[in-house]
């Protein structure tokens, strides 16, 4: 390709990696690079090479055409398309079946799901992860729910079995 535009192309990396939901210390491993090269491109240090390009391209399924394109899009449940496109692949298929960070399952399904704009329990949160076949714990999930206040809200308490329950919702 004539006209690759490294730069733009290495941001598209950081964005396909963020919606993935695989650590950098994930896709360092393997790239085969050092966590400390991930964290060099991060901060805007360094770019990746055309081999990591390719590689990128490998993984994420995408041509390098789009991730040339400053415009990238993003389809909706990225993480579990992606792992249906790498069930039979030994080596990527590892990478997402593995829960996300809390952050992550937050942040791009938790929000998007449609119940979450009306309200849940952290039960019902709960039971949401369990279908993705994440398993977080309660009290894992109630402390995030605290963590990410600038997304989430509490939109009511509920009374439950004699208990004071939080009701969360997308902000």
């Amino acid at each position: 390709m004539k006209n690759l535009n490294r730069l733009t192309v290495t941001q598209n990396i950081l964005k396909l990696i963020d919606q993935s939901g695989i650590t950098d210390v994930e896709f360092a491993n393997l790239l085969e690079k050092s966590v400390r090269t991930i964290k060099r491109i991060r901060e805007q240090q360094s770019l990746f090479t055309v081999d990591d390009i390719n590689k990128s391209a490998s993984f994420f399924q995408i041509d390098i055409r789009k991730m040339n394109n400053s415009k990238i899009k993003f389809e909706d449940n990225f993480r579990h398309n992606l792992l249906a496109k790498h069930k039979h692949h030994t080596a990527y298929s590892p990478l997402l079946e593995k829960k996300p960070s809390i952050s992550y399952a937050i942040r791009y399904y938790l929000l998007k799901e449609q119940k979450f704009k009306i309200g849940l329990t952290v039960h019902e949160i709960k039971e949401y992860f369990s279908v993705l076949k994440w398993d977080y714990s309660s009290s894992y999930i109630s402390t995030a729910m605290v963590r990410n206040n600038d997304l989430i809200e509490i939109s009511q308490t509920k009374i439950v079995n004699g208990k004071k329950i939080n009701v969360y919702r997308k902000k």
